[in-house]
C-alpha cells in the first residue's frame, strides 16, 4: 500500500492499523476487503471526490450578472479603481476638479458623453494643490461646494497625525464620514495616488498591496476613487501604458485608466491643446477621447475688489475624437499647426467628393483613406466635423457612411 492511499484512508478516518491488519487473520472480519485492489482503488476515488469537494468552485449557471454601475458613464466605474495620468501641465488636477463638479450637481457640466449616474458627495485628498487653489478650480467647474470636501494629509491642529490610508483607525474614520453622509460618497479623489503606498511607491509588492487594498476600500464604500499619477518624462511614441510612470502595479490594478498628452506644436484649428483618451478600460468602452484646453477665468473677489480678481482654469472641451488611444495619441505626438490643418481639410474635401454621389460602404471608403495616404484618426476628425452618418445596410449588415441629409457649410468640391 503506498503511502498516497494511506493518507487518503487515514482522511477516511480508517487507522493505519485497520489499513495493515492481516486479513487472513480476520477471515469475514471489515478488514478482509483491503486484500482486494478494486476495492482499494474504489476507495481512493472516494477520498479524492471528498477532497474535491473543498476546492472553492463556482460554477457560472448560478452567476447572476449585473450591469456596471457607473460614477461617470464609461469613463470612472463605482467600486473600482481608475488612474488619471499626465504630464506637469496636462491639467490633471483640473481634471479632477471638472469631475468632482459634476458628481457634486449629477449633471455633465463638461460634455454630454461625461454624465454622473448619480448625485454624490466628493472627497479630495491632496497634498499636490493646496485647498485655496482648489477651491478656485472647483468654483470655475460649476461645482456645488457643500458636497466636495478636502481632507489634509499633514499634522492635525491638535498634533494629531497625518491622514494615512494605511491606518485602520483612519479608514474607520473615512467609513463614519460615509454614514454621516447617508452612505453617499460618490469619488474620492487621490492626488498623487503614490499617498496610499506605504513606503516606497517604486516598490512594486507594496504598491500591489497599496493598489488593492485601495480597490477593497471602494467597494467598502460602494464609490469610485481616482487616483492622479504621471507619465514618464518623454511619454511621445509610446504604448498608452508604457506612458505610465512608476511600478507596474499602477497599470494592473485599476481597471481603468485615463490618460492625456500635449498637442505637439497646438493649438489646432480646434483651439485644443491637449488629448484625453481611455488607456485603459476593463469595463467599458476603449475608443475614443476628448480634444481640450485650460481656460483661464477670472472669479469676481469676495472682497469686492473689482481690481483684485482671482485668477484661476478649467477645462474646455473642444472636441470629441474617435478611434484608438494609440491613434490619437500618435497623431498629438507629431501633429503641427499647419499640416494638421491642411490633413484635416483634405479629408473633409476627400469625404465630400466620395460621398456626393451617395452613400459608400466604410470596407470601401477605408481602402481609399489607404490610398490617399490619409490616417483614418484624420478622417474620422473629418467624419465628426462634417456630420456624416454611418448606418448598418439592410441584408449583409455592413456600414456605410452618407452625407448626412441636411446641408453642411462646407461646398463640394468640383472635380
Amino acid at each position: 500500500m503506498t503511502d498516497a492511499t494511506k493518507f487518503l484512508f487515514d482522511l477516511l478516518e480508517v487507522g493505519s492499523d485497520d489499513c495493515n491488519s492481516d486479513s487472513s487473520d480476520v477471515q469475514g472480519g471489515r478488514y478482509s476487503r483491503w486484500s482486494d485492489p478494486r476495492y482499494i482503488a474504489s476507495r481512493h476515488k472516494v477520498a479524492l471526490m471528498q477532497e474535491a469537494n473543498k476546492l472553492n468552485l463556482k460554477t457560472f449557471s448560478d452567476v447572476s450578472l449585473k450591469p456596471i454601475n457607473w460614477i461617470i458613464n464609461e469613463w470612472i466605474p463605482r467600486g473600482e479603481v481608475t488612474a488619471q495620468v499626465g504630464l506637469p501641465g496636462d491639467g490633471k488636477s483640473t481634471w479632477a476638479c471638472a469631475i468632482a463638479a459634476c458628481v457634486s450637481r449629477g449633471e455633465a457640466l463638461l460634455h454630454p458623453s461625461i454624465e454622473p449616474n448619480k448625485r454624490g458627495h466628493v472627497l479630495i485628498v491632496s497634498n499636490e494643490d493646496g485647498i485655496d487653489t482648489l477651491t478656485a478650480r472647483l468654483i470655475a467647474a460649476g461645482a456645488d461646494m457643500t458636497r466636495v470636501h478636502f481632507l489634509s494629509t499633514k499634522e492635525g491642529e491638535n498634533g494629531e497625525s497625518p491622514f494615512a490610508f494605511s491606518n485602520a483607525r483612519d479608514l474607520n474614520r473615512l467609513e463614519g464620514f460615509n454614514l454621516l453622509n447617508e452612505d453617499n460618497i460618490g469619488l474620492i479623489i487621490i492626488d498623487p495616488i503614490y499617498l496610499v503606498v506605504d513606503g516606497d511607491c517604486s516598490n512594486n509588492s507594496k504598491a500591489r498591496k497599496a493598489y488593492e487594498n485601495l480597490t477593497k476600500l471602494a467597494k467598502q464604500l460602494d464609490c469610485g476613487i481616482l487616483g492622479i499619477a504621471h507619465t514618464v518624462k518623454n511619454p511621445s511614441g509610446r504604448d498608452p501604458l508604457a506612458r505610465i510612470a512608476g511600478a507596474s502595479a499602477l497599470r494592473e490594478v485599476p481597471r481603468g485608466i485615463i490618460l492625456s498628452t500635449i498637442i505637439k506644436n497646438g493649438p489646432t484649428q480646434n483651439g485644443g491643446t491637449h488629448v484625453l483618451v481611455h488607456a485603459k478600460n476593463s469595463l467599458g468602452k476603449t475608443d475614443g477621447g476628448f480634444q481640450y484646453c485650460l481656460q483661464a477665468i477670472d472669479l469676481p473677489n469676495p472682497n469686492g475688489d473689482q481690481n483684485a480678481v482671482i485668477r484661476t482654469v478649467k477645462i474646455a472641451i473642444t472636441g470629441e475624437l474617435f478611434g484608438s488611444a494609440e491613434d490619437i495619441l500618435n497623431e498629438a505626438d507629431r501633429r503641427k499647426p499647419v499640416e494638421t490643418v491642411n490633413k484635416t481639410q483634405l479629408a473633409e474635401e476627400f469625404l465630400l467628393t466620395t460621398l456626393k454621389d451617395g452613400p459608400k460602404l466604410l470596407i470601401d471608403i477605408q481602402e481609399l483613406v489607404d490610398t490617399a495616404n490619409f490616417s483614418m484618426a484624420t478622417v474620422k476628425i473629418a467624419y465628426n466635423n462634417l456630420h456624416i452618418t454611418s448606418n448598418k445596410r439592410i441584408g449583409d449588415g455592413r456600414y456605410e457612411w452618407s452625407l448626412p441629409d441636411y446641408p453642411v457649410d462646407k461646398p463640394v468640391p468640383d472635380e
